[in-house]
């Protein structure tokens, strides 16, 4: 198996052609001219990162077959992708390129190392934990984020995020949009309210009677179409416990969420 890095022009650059980035990532053809060198030295089977020049990486794929001749372009010819894999976001090109063995940034097609290509995958999860794909952290207050934007964020593990929840207590509120409905939780003790959120992510219901039974009736794919979360009141992480909760009882009581025509809180 063989390890190539494939560039070409931004986006839109060809306006649209089989040549442009947007028509490669669609099509999953890659066209080159018949006289692009090592297009004879791409097999069936290698592993291909695709760089913007002078730009990112985007994305990787595997090579399915060889060099095809277009029938209705006697000078090009295209090599088919598959296990087309993008990057969210993009690595940067210059925070690995000195550390790569083939230092070519003009070429379209050159060869690399396996090194090579672990290297980039490392630097891209690393830059990936760094910036995060997703939205960035907002701030307190203007949290008001849907449950599948917040399980892309948690399951990239955003440090702007992490960091901004993982020490702070607070009452928070879920609101179910399909029919208006809403729980009160709050986030106390020594895990914060990334932890807290977490477990919802990872559950739908995090543990909370009414939203198991709803989640257990409508299935984890409910909470990803109709959950949406914000924060009450935010507290520091020395606030004592008794505290936050007294506070989630109060905005229980003023949202009427214990009443099962309001809201799914059971206690």
């Amino acid at each position: 198996m063989n390890y190539w890095i494939f560039s070409n022009k931004v986006a839109d650059y060809y306006n649209a052609s089989k040549w442009d980035t947007v028509s490669i990532l669609k099509s999953k053809r890659w066209y080159f001219g018949k006289g692009t060198p090592n297009t004879g030295n791409v097999e069936d089977g290698d592993q291909v990162i695709f760089r913007i020049y002078s730009n990112e990486y985007i994305a990787r794929f595997k090579v399915r077959g060889g060099y095809t001749r277009d029938p209705n372009d006697r000078g090009a010819g295209y090599f088919r992708m598959a296990g087309l894999t993008r990057y969210d976001p993009g690595l940067p090109q210059q925070l690995i390129q000195a550390e790569l063995s083939n230092q070519n940034v003009r070429n379209k097609i050159i060869r690399v190392t396996k090194e090579d290509f672990d290297q980039i995958e490392l630097a891209l999860r690393v830059y990936t934990k760094m910036v995060g794909s997703g939205k960035p952290f907002p701030g307190i207050n203007e949290i008001n984020h849907s449950y599948s934007v917040l399980e892309k964020i948690f399951e990239v593990g955003r440090i702007d995020w992490k960091a901004a929840l993982m020490d702070l207590k607070a009452v928070y509120l879920i609101t179910d949009t399909s029919n208006g409905k809403k729980y009160v939780g709050s986030a106390y003790g020594d895990t914060g309210l990334w932890s807290r959120w977490g477990c919802y992510i990872g559950t739908g219901h995090g543990g909370n009677d009414g939203l198991v039974r709803l989640i257990r009736r409508r299935g984890l794919k409910y909470a990803r179409r109709n959950f949406s979360f914000s924060i009450l009141e935010a507290m520091a992480k020395g606030t004592a416990d008794d505290a936050v909760i007294g506070r989630e009882s109060h905005w229980k009581q003023i949202l009427l969420t214990r009443d099962r025509d309001h809201g799914y809180n059971r206690n």
